[in-house]
């Protein structure tokens, strides 16, 4: 009897045992309470296949080698940004049994880069990089490996998803990378992310597209009217990496531009000017796929000062041309005086749209002091000079 008795008390022993494998450190499975679940948003993963479990179901016993998909909410959660990257945490939530029988309780993240989708090198799209990966709540740091991989299909309204499927089978890093292209996104760029275990429940990630802004100076910003001037314009792409040879282009509400598309140099800067047509406002606005758009407002005026320059200036051209001939017996007469201002207005206005009729090259290109003299110049000539190669400045 006595050899029996010791068979049936270790046999006891080694049931407890294997009883309490079960239910502490070292089980081989767990009993996850659920709460507040919809329809279909609760799944167990196995090697095999996935399994449905009852909406009705208030806990669900997980064995090792399977894990529990739970998805607590609708959206991701933007739950911290840190270097450039802003880190979504997805709304599904994992259960499972560790190897060494503790619990599993993961989360499924999706680190962006840059914080959404940035120009290329040569400014010819956007690029998004995205790290998709999954962490232990309970151990961040810790690696472990999952009961069975778990993946997910991504898409986008993007021109490539490179690749377009992610398997994970492991916790923390490293993650797994992912990258959109697109050559001219919208504003916001939508990510739908499928896992495998919940096809028809896609979360959404919308990442942002970030155009490095363009600034655009006009100087003057005040410019004489009639098409009597003109204005310079500067643009430039701040925060660009290679901003050489990327286009840009130029548009006026009013006004004459030398040129409708810009090249930025390495610099990010580009030139180009514009000639005033009437009177009024305009607004030059400077666009491109890759930047943000910027504008810029811009006056044409009246031309009184130049109109009283050129004026002033034929006047005294006249009267010094009588007075410097000391022609006696001949007077002044309203018709030559008339005659001499009109050629001097004339003379001007040429000179302010780029034809030289005076014969000399002043060193100045614009401002009430030229318009005078051109036009008293012309005035005193009594006629246009034609320009020689060797005219010097005086």
């Amino acid at each position: 009897m006595r050899p029996v008795l010791r068979y049936l008390q270790l046999l006891s022993l080694v049931v407890a045992c294997l009883a309490g494998t079960q239910y502490t450190n070292g089980q081989n499975k767990r009993s996850v309470r659920l709460e507040a679940l919809h329809a279909g948003q609760v799944r167990v993963l196995r090697p095999e296949g996935v399994a449905a479990v009852s909406p009705a179901a208030a806990n669900v016993e997980i064995k090792r080698g399977e894990l529990l998909f739970e998805r607590v909410s609708q959206q991701p959660v933007v739950t911290q940004s840190v270097g450039g990257v802003s880190r979504n945490e997805l709304p599904f939530r994992l259960y499972g049994v560790r190897p060494d029988g503790g619990d599993l309780n993961l989360g499924v993240v999706v680190d962006v880069e840059g914080g959404g989708m940035r120009p290329t090198p040569n400014a010819a799209g956007f690029v998004g990089k995205l790290r998709f990966g999954i962490i232990d709540k309970q151990s961040p740091d810790s690696r472990q490996t999952l009961p069975t991989p778990v993946n997910f299909q991504v898409t986008a309204d993007v021109d490539s998803v490179s690749p377009d499927a992610i398997s994970l089978n492991h916790t923390n890093l490293p993650f797994a990378p992912l990258t959109l292209s697109a050559v001219s996104p919208g504003d916001t760029v939508s990510v739908q992310i499928r896992p495998s275990f919940a096809v028809t429940e896609p979360v959404k990630v919308d990442l942002s597209v970030i155009r490095p802004e363009l600034s655009i100076q006009v100087s003057p910003s005040n410019i004489q009217g009639w098409g009597l001037e003109e204005a310079d314009i500067t643009i430039e792409a701040a925060g660009m990496e290679h901003p050489e040879n990327t286009r840009v282009t130029l548009n006026a509400t009013k006004g004459g531009l030398d040129r409708t598309v810009v090249s930025l140099d390495k610099g990010g800067l580009g030139t180009a000017k514009i000639r005033s047509i009437g009177l009024g406002s305009a607004r030059v606005t400077a666009e491109s796929p890759s930047l943000k758009g910027t504008d810029r407002k811009l006056e044409f005026t009246p031309p009184w000062a130049f109109a009283i320059a050129a004026i002033l200036g034929a006047v005294v051209g006249v009267v010094g041309k009588k007075l410097g001939t000391r022609s006696k017996g001949k007077k002044l007469t309203i018709a030559a005086l008339l005659a001499g201002v009109a050629l001097g207005v004339l003379a001007a206005v040429a000179f302010a749209v780029g034809v030289n009729l005076t014969g000399y090259v002043p060193q100045a290109k614009a401002g009430e002091a030229v318009t005078f003299f051109v036009a008293g110049i012309v005035a005193y000539a009594g006629g246009f000079t034609k320009k020689t190669s060797d005219s010097s400045s005086t």
